[in-house]
């Protein structure tokens, strides 16, 4: 597996959607188990909390717990010590974490009603918006911000990686939803390590 993804890493200041795919696979591959049960623990809370709670508790805990798994994708990009108890981590910036999701569901539920391309794209742009929560403490705010001129400062590289995320999860809904199950922690995987190749770009580490 390690003699594949070096074969596909690419010179410096290339953006290439192969190497981060073949790279993330790897790392993801490796923590597989404990990405997948963290994502099911959260999905089946989050069902619950719709269930009792009228749609209202799911949406409450979304924010948090995604901060929490987003963790765990960064502590597996970084071959860092990670458990399935870090899902709890984002209640430790619950608000923060709450209010950026509610604000980016909102803005790509209305960009929605333009075309399906337009809400993608809002998703896409915040997609690296919980690590900076995480990391730099900020507020959703700033944080926002954070992930908007990150994204927007390396439009090609965000770009194909969101067709190749929107392309596997596709692939992932097509085996009667259970792929789903695989796919989107992959789909974090694959964010996080986006955002550490461009945080290590911006401050050379």
């Amino acid at each position: 597996m390690v003699d594949q993804i070096e074969e596909y890493v690419c010179p410096p200041g290339e953006v290439c959607i192969k190497s981060l795919l073949y790279r993330g696979f790897g790392l993801f591959w490796e923590r597989k188990g404990l990405l997948v049960s963290a994502y099911l623990i959260v999905l089946t809370i989050l069902l619950c909390g719709n269930f009792v709670f009228f749609w209202v508790g799911g949406n409450v805990l979304l924010g948090p717990f995604n901060l929490g798994i987003y963790k765990m994708s960064l502590a597996t990009v970084r071959n860092q010590d990670t458990d399935i108890f870090d899902i709890l981590a984002g209640f430790e910036h619950f608000l923060p974490a709450f209010i950026a999701n509610i604000l980016i569901h909102i803005a790509a539920f209305f960009a929605s009603w333009l075309l399906l391309i337009p809400g993608l794209l809002v998703f896409l742009t915040y997609a690296p918006m919980y690590f900076f929560i995480l990391e730099e403490d900020m507020g959703f705010w700033d944080a926002m911000e954070a992930s908007r001129k990150m994204t927007w400062g390396n439009k090609k590289l965000w770009l194909t990686l969101g067709a190749a995320i929107l392309a596997i999860n596709f692939a992932g809904f097509l085996c009667f939803l259970v792929g789903l199950v695989v796919t989107i922690p992959f789909s974090r995987v694959l964010i996080a390590l986006a955002y550490e190749e461009e945080r290590k770009e911006k401050f050379e580490v």
